[in-house]
């Protein structure tokens, strides 16, 4: 065979003929044509071989973004070693701007960020804001007011937020339209750490509210994260130098309800608060997300709930009615079971016996207070001098985890029982000395309230309201 007989084989066997046959026969005019198209498509360009194609000329802009969106659905869990994506981004494609009559650059336009942002939750490649944004001067919108910058916020590409904002000039504020949330909406919303720090540092403002009312505050104190998007806001701001955050009664009462009570009691000592006149604690039912969330479906971490809860009355009820808002937390336990469970905890002298033996052991290991609270009754236990943030250090600690993990529930349960009983403790003595009518000395309600569980002692407080 001749030379030019070698070439012309070759270019009809190469991947760009492949591809412009295929292209002719394949139906893009449908979701499922494309869908086909593209699974036939795929083994051509894990093998790629021969000319390199100029896909302008193959297809319109439109079907490329229309293949890319299906293109990310077909390989979000990158099960392609080369998908549609990868094949555009190695070839250098990029799509070319429209301009206006006064050569401004369009940027009204639904892309396949859009598309892609829109379908979910995490985005595994930047690759796509490649193809767009090779200078980050176009931040293209969509019909809702949707950009391309909301889309890096919202799916963590924190390298990209930063080329938008140093060489994009993106407003960090800039909201979106349809529902007001603004790029650190957007960062909290989705938890996106890094891109949190990069808008603050680029004096994002904190204490923006969207259509509903919503700061990124507010966003942050409704995490179940025992504070930490509080802690971040807090310092990467101060840090940064931006608009002073603003704590506002909406604020409070989610920390409250979420009981973040030690980030809670930081922000309030860095800011202050001059609500608390105005300030009405929430009622029992407005707990139950954090329960929901928290305990995962067993009660490994009930004594973190209640010594979180026990920061939070110290904190409220420093600065209104205690007696009410220590009766709202243990009837939002007790709503939830827990004040049932751990006083089975604390009354099985098999959980007991097991969980002394257990801590014993860890002690020879590593100095714990763990053993000296899990010998005592919770009544006893109550009376040493242990401080709330001392119960959250506690509760909080790897030392639960030390023990077999037959116990870790036992144990958190029984840390759950004693602390409250601290809670309503003094509550449940009140109120049993008004229904004796003061006749039995104050040693003996006390030797009599010492034998009972918390929940016993939260219905003694019941019983003395009626």
């Amino acid at each position: 065979m001749s030379n030019r007989g070698r070439r012309v084989n070759r270019r009809v066997n190469d991947s760009l003929t492949r591809l412009t046959q295929l292209k002719r026969t394949a139906n893009l005019t449908t979701t499922e044509g494309k869908l086909e198209f593209l699974q036939q498509l795929y083994p051509i360009i894990e093998n790629w071989h021969g000319r390199v194609p100029v896909l302008r000329r193959l297809f319109r802009a439109e079907v490329i973004d229309e293949l890319l969106v299906l293109d990310y659905d077909e390989n979000e869990y990158c099960r392609r070693s080369v998908s549609f994506l990868n094949f555009l981004v190695d070839l250098g494609y990029r799509v070319n701007a429209r301009f206006d009559r006064n050569g401004w650059p369009i940027l009204q336009r639904t892309t396949a960020i859009h598309h892609v942002a829109r379908l979910t939750r995490f985005c595994h490649s930047s690759g796509l804001f490649m193809i767009y944004q090779p200078r980050y001067g176009a931040n293209y919108r969509d019909e809702t007011g949707f950009t391309h910058f909301h889309a890096a916020c919202k799916h963590g590409f924190h390298r990209v937020v930063a080329e938008f904002v140093c060489y994009g000039g993106v407003d960090p504020d800039e909201p979106w339209t349809e529902t007001g949330d603004t790029p650190l909406h957007l960062a909290i919303g989705h938890e996106r750490k890094c891109v949190c720090m990069q808008l603050l540092r680029a004096r994002a403002d904190p204490n923006r509210a969207n259509q509903a009312g919503e700061t990124p505050l507010h966003l942050a104190c409704r995490k179940n994260d025992d504070g930490a998007w509080m802690r971040l806001l807090l310092f990467e701001n101060q840090l940064s130098g931006g608009p002073r955050l603003r704590i506002d009664a909406r604020s409070v009462r989610l920390a409250v309800t979420s009981l973040k009570s030690a980030a809670l009691d930081e922000l309030l000592q860095q800011l202050g608060f001059a609500g608390w006149n105005d300030f009405v604690f929430p009622e029992a039912r407005e707990f139950a997300d954090c329960f929901a969330e928290s305990r995962g479906g067993d009660d490994r971490f009930a004594a973190r709930l209640a010594a979180a809860a026990l920061g939070v009355n110290t904190i409220c009820g420093n600065h209104g009615n205690a007696r009410g808002v220590a009766l709202t937390i243990l009837k939002a336990f007790d709503d939830h079971g827990l004040l049932e469970r751990s006083a089975r905890a604390a009354t099985s002298s098999s959980t007991r016996h097991e969980l002394k033996e257990a801590t014993s052991r860890i002690e020879r290991v590593r100095k714990l207070e763990l053993q000296d609270l899990v010998e005592l009754r919770p009544s006893e236990a109550m009376r040493k001098s242990v401080k709330c943030s001392q119960y959250q250090e506690l509760a909080y600690s790897s030392k639960i985890w030390m023990l077999p993990e037959r116990l870790w529930e036992p144990c958190s349960l029984y840390l759950c029982e004693i602390i409250m009983t601290r809670l309503c403790r003094r509550w449940a003595l009140e109120s049993f000395i008004r229904m004796t009518r003061h006749e039995l000395p104050l040693v003996c309600c006390k030797k009599i309230l010492d034998d009972m569980t918390a929940r016993e002692l939260y219905h003694i407080c019941l019983a003395g309201d009626l």
